[in-house]
């Protein structure tokens, strides 16, 4: 899928994908994921999370992130990478 949503978007806007993720609540949990995407050269350009207003459970976190990668093989590392640490992303156009 990253790659579809790699090639519908305008080449000088291809570097900006949105991505959501849905996991623990537990303490460290969005550290973690921050930190997972900094040591890996992703650059968190804005993010938002919610908690209080998710419906699917209170003891998840909901985080929204607008992430700037280096294309598409490091947004496939960076996908494989939070999928091995126990975040599921999901990238806007899945």
């Amino acid at each position: 899928m990253l790659l579809i949503l790699f090639l519908t978007i305008p080449f000088y806007a291809a570097h900006l994908l949105f991505m959501n993720c849905i996991f623990s609540a537990s303490a460290g949990g969005i550290g973690r994921l921050t930190t997972l995407l900094g040591e890996h050269g992703a650059s968190i350009k804005d993010m938002y999370h919610e908690r209080a207003f998710l419906q699917s459970n209170i003891d998840f976190v909901k985080v929204k992130c607008v992430v700037e990668l280096q294309g598409l093989e490091h947004a496939r590392l960076i996908d494989k990478i939070l999928e091995e640490n126990g975040y599921d992303p999901v990238w806007d156009g899945d």
